[in-house]
């Protein structure tokens, strides 16, 4: 193999990882849009949110439409509308609106500076409602009849230029329609009574008062054809005196504006009959966004569809009986829906879906004759003569179009505990996890603990691919002391094979393992378990001597972090510092543990005053949890979709370093979790799912959820707003945002800041509307500079664009200065804030493999891993006294200069102008040499010899360069 292709290999592999990593991408839905028209256009305005402190206290949304009563001598007569979102009172004359908070002891005026004085405010949209005013005793100074209207309309406020306000679900909007050959540039808002105004990262404008602040979102303008949307920058302009107007890009005068919404769908899911509802255990999505939910019903009339699997349940059946429903992508009708039982109580916990649309389904059931196959591991109910058990768990496989079973096997049996966790692998092996107090739950033999422990046990099973037989089945767990309290409730399996399992424990002997992050005891705990099932990687406990912690589900990323959320117990739960939140407001955590198991990368509070019920992350490391919220508490963000709630479910958006919220709103009221899974530890509260298209899915049960127009279910079970429902939502990211930066880092170690020539990455949201690479738009070695639109400037230079997603890009820094540097991201819908960071001349770094294992080859050109890194790919680790190759970058200026925009000629050799340093094991390598790989560009090959006296193991790597080393962490395999 030739120097040039073995680069090509390595390249191909790390661009493997690249695609990896943001496979899932995080969702950031649009703000709530200020906004203002092009000539001839028409758009929607900000929703207005008013802050004392650091909240926002924004409006709620209802079914009901924004009202504006027309002023009969109700309040003050220079007042022509009012209208009362939730927090404040709005008040309109003829040339302001004026915004009077809680108590009548503050309010905040904006006016439309030098409009046209004899504009008058006209109501448009009668509603059927009226007001009626009777204080006192005298009849004739009640006011009665007072009409409502949905909008009010100021017509010529400037020439060609009308406003209107209106309200949509109590979210007071406004619009500015600007017709053909008026000038948007005469708009100027003028506030009074206030500090200051700023302007924040994302664009939002900050009116701050001695009170607290509003929020007017950042104005984002669309216009739209026949066959495609066209993005327009629209930008708040600050003025002089507390004024602020508007600036817009380039647009066409011809077409019409839109606004992309927030909430893709969101629709019920049961049927008619009232009571009790459809709690939705579990939601999983396949690569065509339809979305598999399943769970249990008490009712006959669950929408089922023709053909199904299952289409009826047990004549006169009275006990819950499991469900599986797929949704199409849309939301708007379902693709099939069956039910899952037999004649006693049956529920789906746990759901997950495979590449060819099979759903795998996870539960619970004391049905004697629940659906198996032939040949199946357990045909029989496994509790029918078994003394002290009554129910048993299951694992079904479902066809593609959901009318037959691929296989279905009970799994048990148990008397009290449960099924809770399913995940499958690539093989379409199933793991599952729960609980089971029965000597009769099945083992294999040479797993890790084939004894039951007593009491509630902790199980993990993995079942072969055909349902047939088990792999591995184990118990993990302690002696007690409080029997039947034991209990798993997720589990996620990594590419290697390894479960991860959490969950609640009151065993002071709970398995831990040496050098774990806390072996001291507390009452949750999360494990590794080794692919074969027969030991533990890692086992720690997580929280405070306190205890009262529930860990309640669990994700882990591409680099094995496990991310595990719940609640917290008490005030002593372990946080890290810089955190989010380090002080317990609310219950409910969020803890980023890392590969080893030996430390947190990061742990916090949510604030929110209820529990965390589900996790998911993407490839860019940003952690998404739902959960139930009981009268507020979480901190929403200011572009939330609901902005408060009584008891609903939230959405919460944490960026990869723990550090604050991307995204947080909360959805629905009147949240019922009252569905226990069979074991008391456990509460059926709302499941989340990404799918690879930015999107986010979330289920679960409530009283009532703001429906989407078209969705295949707009009423809920019965009229009682109380009445718990089954709900699917799911919220999308706008293809039209403007590009929101988080981070930028350098592309091999993650490690902030840049180095010029070297390879980093930008991590955020909207940065691209496509995923992408530049494979296709190198040219005769030229490198480009914009990828579909996309494209990124560092300090005013054009980057050389080779990634790009909604959530990462990856690019080759050009030649800038070292200092502080701009970058801006611009893509069809904009340009974002500019984010500053830190060009070194120096950032050495190296690309890596899974385990943190550096990308190192040997001279022959196979890598030099541990065996069994790679699936079917035999490798062989570094020997002592071997010369290797590592590949990395940010190793600085070459000599000669190599061409900067280009993929490196491979008629020159490029060496580095320093030569830098290797130490492995803190011994010092022998460097031959290191200059950039042909062919390609940033990338940086050195030759090393690793040092003879080490013994086999995993042995540290660090280079260093001009003061500046690489990352701690990384490792090489060496073995003799």
């Amino acid at each position: 193999m030739t120097q040039h292709s073995l680069v090509a290999f390595v390249s191909t592999v790390l661009a493997m990882f690249a695609l990896t990593a943001v496979s899932y991408s995080q969702i950031n839905p649009p703000a709530r849009n200020a906004a203002l028209a092009p000539a001839g256009a028409y758009t929607q305005a900000p929703g207005t949110a008013y802050s004392s402190g650091a909240k926002d206290l924004g409006v709620n949304y209802s079914d009901l439409p924004l009202s504006f009563e027309m002023n009969r001598g109700q309040t003050g007569a220079q007042a022509r509308f009012i209208s009362r979102p939730k927090g404040y009172a709005l008040y309109l004359t003829d040339s302001e609106a004026v915004f009077r908070f809680p108590g009548n002891s503050h309010s905040v005026s904006m006016k439309l500076s030098g409009a046209n004085r004899t504009v008058r405010a006209s109501g448009s949209g009668p509603l059927p409602g009226i007001v009626n005013y009777l204080l006192g005793g005298d009849s004739s100074k009640w006011l009665t009849k007072v009409p409502t209207y949905s909008k009010v309309e100021y017509s010529g406020v400037y020439p060609g230029i009308d406003l209107t306000f209106y309200g949509k679900q109590s979210q007071l909007e406004y619009d500015f329609n600007v017709a053909p050959g008026a000038d948007p540039d005469l708009i100027r808002l003028q506030f009074s009574h206030v500090k200051t105004l700023r302007m924040n990262r994302r664009g939002d404008l900050l009116v701050l008062t001695r009170r607290g602040r509003l929020v007017l979102h950042k104005p984002t303008v669309y216009q739209r054809s026949e066959n495609e949307r066209v993005a327009v920058d629209g930008q708040f302009r600050l003025l002089a005196g507390n004024a602020v107007g508007f600036r817009l890009g380039a647009y066409d005068r011809s077409k019409e504006v839109v606004i992309d919404p927030t909430l893709s769908y969101a629709t019920y899911l049961g049927g008619p009959s009232a009571g009790l509802g459809s709690p939705l255990g579990g939601i999983a999505v396949d690569q065509a966004g339809n979305a598999y939910v399943t769970g249990e019903d008490i009712f006959p009339d669950f929408p089922v569809t023709p053909g199904a699997f299952q289409t009826g349940v047990s004549f006169g059946k009275v006990a819950f009986t499991a469900f599986v429903t797929k949704l199409n992508a849309s939301g708007t009708a379902l693709v099939y829906s069956t039910y899952l039982g037999g004649s006693g109580g049956d529920s789906g916990w746990a759901i997950a879906v495979d590449a060819a649309g099979h759903a795998y389904v996870g539960g619970t059931t004391s049905s004697t004759d629940f659906p198996t196959t032939t040949g199946a591991f357990q045909e029989k109910a496994p509790f029918v003569g078994v003394a002290q058990t009554t129910g048993s768990g299951f694992i079904a496989e479902l066809s593609a179009d959901g009318t037959s079973l691929v296989y279905s096997t009970y799994l048990g049996p148990f008397l009290a505990g449960g099924l809770q966790g399913i995940a499958i692998d690539a093989a379409g092996e199933v793991f599952a996890t729960g609980a089971a107090n029965s000597t009769a739950f099945p083992t294999t033999a040479g797993a890790f603990q084939t004894t039951f422990p007593g009491g509630c046990g902790v199980f993990v099973t993995k079942l072969n691919a055909s349902g047939a037989a088990l792999v591995y089945s184990t118990f993990i767990d302690g002696s007690g002391p409080a029997p039947g309290d034991d209990a798993s409730s997720g589990i996620a399996v990594d590419t290697a094979g390894s479960a991860y399992i959490t969950g609640t424990t009151f065993s002071k002997d709970f398995p831990v393992t040496s050098g774990a992050y806390q072996t001291s005891p507390s009452s949750s705990f999360v494990t590794k378990l080794s692919a074969d099932g027969k030991s533990l990687v890692y086992s720690t406990f997580l929280g405070g001597k306190s205890g009262g912690v529930t860990a309640s589900a669990i994700t882990i990323d591409g680099g094995g972090n496990a991310y595990v959320v719940g609640g917290a117990g008490g005030s002593d739960f372990p946080v890290t510092t810089g955190a989010f939140q380090t002080q317990p407001k609310g219950d409910t955590f969020l803890t980023k543990l890392n590969p080893t198991g030996t430390g947190l990368v990061y742990s916090t509070y949510l604030g929110a005053s209820g529990y965390a019920t589900n996790v998911a992350v993407d490839g860019s490391g940003n952690a998404y949890v739902t959960g139930v919220a009981q009268n507020g508490g979480l901190l929403v963000t200011s572009d939330a979709f609901q902005k408060s709630t009584n008891t609903g479910a939230y959405l919460f958006e944490m960026n990869p370093m723990g550090t604050a919220p991307v995204y947080a709103t909360y959805l629905g009221n009147n949240f019922n979790s009252g569905f226990s899974k069979s074991d008391s530890s456990f509460v059926a509260g709302p499941v989340i799912a990404l799918d690879s298209s930015e999107s986010v899915y979330l289920a679960g049960c409530c009283g009532t959820v703001p429906v989407t127009s078209g969705a295949f279910q707009t009423q809920p079970r019965g009229s009682n707003p109380q009445n718990p429902n089954g709900f699917i939502a799911k919220f999308s990211a706008s293809a039209n945002a403007i590009p929101i930066v988080a981070s930028v880092a350098n592309g091999a170690s993650g490690q902030e800041g840049i180095v010029p020539g070297a390879w980093a990455t930008i991590y955020g949201s909207n940065l691209a509307p496509v995923t992408d690479t530049w494979s296709k738009f190198i040219v005769n070695g030229k490198l480009p500079t914009v990828l579909d639109g996309v494209s990124v400037a560092v300090g005013g230079q054009p980057a050389y664009v080779d990634f790009i997603s909604p959530s990462q890009i990856n690019f080759v820094v050009p030649n800038v200065g070292s200092g502080s540097q701009a970058v801006i991201v611009t893509q069809p819908s904009g340009s974002s804030v500019p984010f500053t960071t830190t060009s070194s001349t120096y950032g050495p770094a190296f690309f890596l493999f899974p385990g943190n294992q550096v990308v190192a080859t040997h001279l022959d050109y196979t890598l030099a891993v541990k065996p069994g890194t790679f699936t079917g790919l035999n490798t062989v680790p570094a020997k002592p006294g071997e010369v290797i190759i590592l590949w990395g970058t940010g190793l600085g200026p070459t000599d000669p200069a190599a061409p900067e925009g280009m993929e490196v000629p491979s008629n020159q050799t490029y060496n580095t102008a320093t030569l830098p340093s290797v130490n492995i094991s803190s011994l010092p390598a022998t460097v031959y040499g290191a200059a950039l790989a042909p062919g390609f560009a940033g990338l940086y090959q050195v030759a090393v010899k690793v040092p003879e006296s080490l013994a086999d193991g995993d042995w540290p790597v660090v280079s260093a360069l001009g003061g500046v080393s690489s990352e701690a962490g990384v490792i090489l395999a060496v073995q003799q």
